[in-house]
């Protein structure tokens, strides 16, 4: 996880750079999962963090965490970008809802579907002072849910 969260923030050097923010990592040893879903927790990390690098302005604050913990892993991802302005804050994961003036509204709805995938889930932690803090919590050893699926119609 932690390689994931480092290459995303490689791709995102030339914005962070540019509007000054201050990254805070903090991941611990057992921060790894292992079976499927690879490809699904890059999109959920890289939705998340792209996501808490546009909600800040010039010298901001992201702070990353990943812990992993008995059978799970938890990463927060906690930016100071003013915080989520609908309420209630879970409706951020509807599809085509964006308080971006160029948004969609998909991506944290796609998050919030893969990391279903990966039998997870994603929650908006109370934050206050104008910060939003996403908590994914995923499952250490697992398949996901396409891996199972293609397994049992390999067979068949």
């Amino acid at each position: 996880v932690g390689t994931v969260i480092n290459q995303i923030l490689l791709l995102s050097k030339k914005e962070l750079i540019t509007k000054n923010v201050n990254v805070e990592l903090h991941l611990d040893d057992h921060c790894y999962i292992r079976g499927g879903g690879k490809e699904a927790l890059k999109v959920i990390l890289q939705n998340t963090i792209l996501n808490a690098i546009q909600a800040v302005d010039y010298d901001g604050r992201i702070a990353i965490t990943c812990r992993g913990q008995g059978d799970h892993v938890t990463i927060r991802i906690k930016d100071n970008g003013g915080g989520i302005q609908v309420e209630p804050k879970e409706r951020v994961f509807e599809p085509f809802l964006s308080t971006k003036e160029d948004g969609t509204g998909i991506g944290l709805w796609i998050t919030k579907r893969l990391v279903g995938t990966l039998s997870g889930s994603i929650e908006i932690a109370g934050g206050g002072d104008g910060e939003t803090e996403f908590v994914i919590t995923i499952p250490r050893a697992r398949e996901s849910r396409e891996d199972a699926e293609d397994k049992g119609s390999a067979g068949g």
